[in-house]
């Protein structure tokens, strides 16, 4: 199986030239684009109590396009991760950039993520098949090797001068170190059902530096959600502005309640300013009375590296403080602060322990003769009341990424 992935990746190199409209079918390949990243990343948790997990992976993801043929293209996708040289140690848990075999040991894979057909008619754009899908709460949630992808039926229309429609049958998802796609019901580890998400939404950016969106994603059977946000930003001069996001989701059941009784809510909300290659803000975000469920993606403002503010009557603050260096001499060099508090009542059925989580974490872009490269620097220190439950540990995250783009 991997021997053939490898030969579709190499075939697909010899399609990519300089992308132009096609007139014929020969042309739609040959005047293909290739693209793609190529990733090794070092994955590690270090718990006080519970074992430790840790991944060393290589791959990424290749990707072809055909150019147009009277408005109709098509897409494949490869995915890739692979244990290369055996340096992952048995003694530790699968972080999750690889596969778990039966033993529970770390596993290679590849995947045909991606295999659609697209066409392009009066702004609108319709795309049938296995796809990278980007929506609020079905998405590729990309914090791994690989991420996940759909198969899905999506459709999307800017007739509407600053508006822009979607709407999308999704079917299956294919999880981020996985070679296979399952119901989205399956995914979500939800029995009973085999059921697809129904999605549409609306985006609105017609006013400069506002971005509105209004979202609805129904599961038969299982649950229907609501998912409203706003995003403005504010220029005090030119070189400062003051920026604000807020965001709510409700989540309640429907039909035979296969995945049991929901009917909760959570909100978000984050301001801040920014100028001079600085950034500040703060955010504050809260559950309803049960926990909310986002196993397809989320979109949340109120989550850091590690965590999300998804608990049951959850109250969380979050601080975060970013710097661009290319101000004081450093160019393509990022670091970023960020801070969360998350807190539970501490009684009731709904009593958890409460916890923080502390993201350091550098990002630097290469230019010149290393143009397309990029590493990210990743740590969490996540520090947990060990009294009702809780469990401290570190997570460090190591990630050398190489983008790149053949024809265009």
């Amino acid at each position: 199986m991997q021997k053939k992935m490898w030969i579709a990746f190499a075939l697909c190199l010899l399609f990519a030239v300089a992308a132009h409209g096609a007139e014929n079918l020969k042309g739609a390949f040959t005047k293909g684009e290739v693209s793609g990243e190529f990733r090794n990343f070092y994955y590690i948790r270090d718990y006080d109590q519970s074992p430790k997990r840790q991944d060393i992976a290589s791959g990424g993801m290749l990707y072809f396009r055909t150019s147009p043929l009277k408005g109709v293209s098509a897409g494949i996708t490869f995915y890739t991760g692979q244990d290369l040289l055996g340096l992952n140690d048995s003694d530790n848990d699968v972080y999750g950039l690889l596969s778990k075999d039966e033993n529970g040991n770390h596993e290679s894979f590849s995947v045909l993520a991606e295999s659609y057909l697209q066409a392009e008619f009066i702004d609108t754009t319709i795309k049938l098949g296995r796809q990278e899908l980007e929506t609020p709460f079905v998405n590729g949630d990309d914090n791994r090797l690989v991420p996940q992808t759909t198969e899905a039926y999506t459709l999307v229309n800017k007739s509407i001068p600053g508006v822009t429609l979607t709407a999308s049958y999704v079917s299956k998802m294919k999880g981020k170190a996985s070679d296979e796609f399952v119901s989205m019901t399956e995914y979500a580890e939800i029995e009973g059902g085999d059921e697809p998400i129904m999605l549409g939404g609306l985006v609105y950016d017609g006013v400069d530096n506002l971005t509105l969106q209004a979202w609805d994603f129904h599961v038969v059977d299982i649950m229907n959600e609501i998912y409203l946000r706003a995003d403005y930003s504010l220029p005090l001069s030119s070189e400062w502005a003051v920026f604000g996001s807020a965001q709510y989701l409700s989540q309640n059941d429907t039909g035979k309640m296969l995945g049991g009784s929901q009917d909760t809510y959570t909100y978000g909300m984050e301001v801040g300013i920014e100028g001079k290659g600085f950034q500040a803000s703060v955010g504050y975000g809260a559950v309803g009375d049960q926990d909310i469920i986002y196993p397809w993606g989320h979109d949340f403002i109120v989550s850091l590296m590690v965590n999300d503010l998804s608990r049951a009557e959850e109250k969380g603050m979050m601080g975060v403080l970013k710097y661009k260096f290319d101000r004081i001499g450093i160019p393509g060099l990022t670091g970023r602060i960020r801070h969360l508090d998350f807190n539970t009542p501490e009684s009731g059925e709904n009593a958890s322990y409460d916890f923080s989580e502390t993201d350091l974490e550098a990002f630097y872009t290469f230019s010149g003769r290393l143009e397309g490269l990029e590493l990210k620097i990743r740590h969490a220190i996540v520090n947990k009341d060990e009294a009702l439950g809780g469990d401290d540990y570190g997570d460090t995250r190591v990630m050398l990424i190489y983008a790149f783009k053949l024809g265009d």
